[in-house]
């Protein structure tokens, strides 16, 4: 019987292992493995220590290292007892110890090679001066071909040196990131890199030991690069002005076990910095494919076009001096991505790119659409998910207007079909009357409040997923389940020096937010519109969206989001006597007005009047208070999407300049944040949908000179974060400007030709 169940023990413990080399990387089962080794070596000792006392009655082993060498003999021994029908037979002694010892090395061979096999490929760049062309060979070649000998060859040599110093660079720059949430964000999460070999053995005899070591012992797959570099014919005519010749290159990947050749391709580049991020791209896509730990998003057409646009474009930058120098340099990136990054088979991270430049550069279908493409193909990428909700929400907001010059209609009943296929949408096209020009600008259009209705409940779906993913349950599960997503998820839920709970609590609370503000849009146009006064769709989707919203109200599911946004406006907002007391009155007064909107609908002013609830919500508003205003304080996106909140809220009687101060506060404490992604806030700010209305709710300073008073605090703030982001544009307040001035120097910026900004991008 003890045989058996060692035999069981046994099979668990190497299926065990096998699943771990399967699902993990190399280290991971090297750290499984020592710890099992150490367990392995305490129980065999105690085995030991026990058989000794059963044979040598009231003695104790000498040492541990006789215990454990009776151990092992006893465990060998009742382990090939069921092999030899239950003979006993005599003890293994050292010779057996020693053919169980190497029968253990060699199943740890066969385990390292299996987790290797399943690990990504190590890149040899040893091997890029391989394919170079000879310098007398191209010579003679051109001599023979009528050429005359003038320096073609050289040339070639020249370009292929060149072309090997900046693959050494970009190849280390090709390492795909998480994107920001927010577009101009700069802070991002490395998600997938290219591991590089040297490919040096190593002289003398150190390196034939480990030569020999590796030849039987199993090592990563390794794939070796070779470039080679054609110049432009000689009799190809250069055209345009300050047109370059075009370099051609001709990528080889090989695996140096057998000499197969795994991928081969010729690009074309315009110069030899293009053709360098060409490159680059293409075999940063055929690693990426090849690695089971990268995210499906982060690889995308078979040439790698896409990854060499996403490198091209970030490493286009300029000094961020105006904002109209950024804005410049912004469509010099959203024209190098364009035609990369647009497609379909285009990476998930390249398109998510371009739909944030162009967010920014206020083509919100557009950037829509590539989103819903996101979701199409790769559902599982949360922050993609997460921005097609927001994107949703700014749409069927009442404030923004599309533009005419977006072929509106193509692009909406192309987005529409994919939310429908994705199960978020009922209809797969626009009606006839689902959009309408506006009387203030007819270059503009406004959708009708059906569309706005079926958007809202799409955003509403989707953040709720979202919402569900980033539970520390879903994570964790995830982690382990999805080997691709481990580098995602790991962030969020292992206590690492950055805090990953606190992590996933400010996105999960953000989230929870932008939730809340989807359902007070809902709410909002339930009691602004009639269903009698719309089309025939209005009936349907103003139903679906308040049955969305009434089951999640009565489900609890905005509460927690409710104390957050009110928590947040509590401590942002500054009080009278910046006391507590103050301070719990906000969050109060702040709270029962959202339960208030989203109770009741809403057909003119929103009431202030506190609701009345029974005493165990009250109890439980009170004992969660401080666990969700600990939460605030460190989520910059609930605070973000707080503003936007209380920007949406109707404004009270007389307290519109009350509730601009909420959302000033809300602001402040989202870009105060010292783990906010907003590199500048004021690119994103003043171009918000769900914000940028309130620059132009009164007068500014500009328009109105005379009527100073009228400036509201979201244009002070937003003034106040010009001046914070963009420095360099206010020369005159720099410390010592008049001196300066004084002595001959003028405080004017150097104009930039649009023909320099298009040659560098912004952040």
């Amino acid at each position: 019987m003890a045989s058996f169940v060692v035999w069981a023990i046994f099979i668990v413990f190497a299926v065990l292992l096998g699943l771990i080399a399967h699902n993990f990387s190399l280290g991971a089962v090297r750290w499984v493995s020592a710890i099992s080794a150490l367990i392995l070596v305490c129980v065999i000792t105690k085995y030991g220590i026990d058989h000794w006392h059963q044979a040598h009655l009231n003695t104790p082993p000498t040492n541990l290292v006789n215990a454990f060498t009776a151990g092992a003999d006893a465990l060998i021994k009742t382990l090939l007892r069921p092999l030899l029908l239950g003979y006993q037979g005599v003890a293994p002694g050292p010779i057996g110890r020693g053919v169980a010892a190497a029968l253990i090395v060699v199943g740890y061979r066969q385990l390292e090679s299996w987790a290797m096999r399943r690990q990504g490929p190590q890149l040899n760049t040893a091997t890029l001066n391989d394919g170079r062309l000879d310098i007398q060979t191209s010579g003679a070649a051109a001599d023979s071909s009528g050429g005359g000998g003038d320096g073609w060859g050289v040339l070639g040599a020249r370009l292929h040196d060149q072309l090997a110093a900046e693959l050494t660079f970009r190849l280390a720059a090709i390492e795909v990131r998480a994107p920001a949430i927010l577009p101009g964000g700069s802070r991002t999460i490395g998600l997938a890199s290219i591991a590089e070999a040297t490919g040096a053995p190593g002289a003398g005899l150190a390196g034939a030991m480990l030569r020999f070591l590796g030849a039987i012992w199993p090592n990563p797959r390794q794939l070796e690069l070779r470039v080679c570099v054609e110049p432009r014919a000689k009799d190809t005519p250069v055209t345009g002005p300050g047109a370059t010749p075009d370099v051609k290159v001709t990528v080889y990947l090989e695996n140096p076990r057998n000499g197969a050749t795994v991928a081969t391709k010729t690009l074309v580049g315009r110069d030899i910095n293009e053709a360098a991020s060409m490159v680059a791209g293409y075999v940063a896509c055929q690693v990426f494919a090849m690695d089971p730990s990268t995210p499906p998003w982060c690889y995308g057409s078979a040439d790698g076009d896409d990854l060499a646009a996403l490198l091209l474009a970030g490493l286009e930058r300029v000094r961020p001096e105006t904002p109209e120098v950024v804005e410049t340099s912004r469509e010099a990136q959203i024209n190098q991505l364009w035609q990369s990054a647009s497609t379909f088979r285009s990476a998930g991270v390249a398109k998510y790119e371009l739909a944030q430049l162009l967010v920014l550069d206020d083509y919100h279908l557009a950037a829509l659409r590539l989103h819903a493409m996101n979701l199409d193909q790769h559902p599982r990428f949360y922050r993609g998910r997460y921005r097609l909700g927001m994107s949703l929400e700014m749409i069927a907001s009442p404030e923004p207007k599309l533009r005419n010059d977006d072929d509106r209609q193509r692009q909406l009943d192309e987005i529409l079909g994919l939310l429908n296929r994705n199960g978020l949408a009922v209809r797969a096209s626009t009606a006839q009357n689902d959009l309408a020009p506006c009387v203030d600008d007819t270059t503009r259009c406004t959708l009708s409040p059906a569309l706005s209705l079926e958007l809202l409940t799409a955003a509403e779906k989707l953040l709720r997923g979202v919402r569900k993913q980033l539970t520390l349950r879903r994570v964790v599960w995830d982690t382990f389940r999805y080997r691709n997503e481990r580098a995602v998820w790991l962030q969020y839920w292992t206590w690492l020096p950055g805090w990953g709970l606190r992590r996933r609590w400010a996105f999960h609370d953000g989230v929870r937010v932008a939730e809340l503000l989807v359902a007070i849009r809902i709410k909002l146009i339930q009691g602004r519109v009639k269903p009698e006064d719309g089309d025939e769709e209005l009936p349907r989707a103003l139903r679906a969206a308040a049955n969305l919203v009434d089951k999640n109200l009565r489900h609890g599911r905005y509460d927690g989001a409710i104390k957050i946004a009110s928590a947040v406006a509590g401590e942002a907002l500054p009080t009278a006597g910046n006391t507590r007391r103050e301070r719990k009155k906000i969050r109060q007064r702040q709270s029962d007005r959202l339960r208030q909107v989203l109770v009741q609908p809403t057909a003119g002013k929103a009431g202030g009047g506190r609701l009345g609830t029974s005493g165990a919500a009250a109890l439980g508003h009170r004992l969660g208070g401080l666990w969700h205003l600990r939460r605030a304080k460190a989520s910059w996106q609930a605070a973000y999407n707080a503003a936007c909140l209380y920007a949406a809220l109707p404004d009270e009687e007389g307290k519109e300049e009350a509730d601009q101060d909420l959302v000033v506060a809300c602001l402040r404490s989202a870009v105060a944040n010292p783990r906010s992604e907003m590199e500048r806030g004021y690119d994103w700010i003043s171009r918000d949908p769900d914000l940028s209305f309130l620059k132009n709710r009164h007068a500014s300073p500009e328009t109105d000179p005379d009527r100073p008073e009228k400036v509201t605090p979201f244009q002070k703030f937003l003034e106040a974060q010009k001046r914070l982001d963009y420095p360099a544009a206010f020369p005159a307040e720099r410390p010592g400007a008049r001196r300066l001035v004084g002595l001959g120097q003028s405080n004017e910026q150097p104009r930039h030709s649009k023909a320099d900004l298009t040659t560098a991008g912004g952040g």
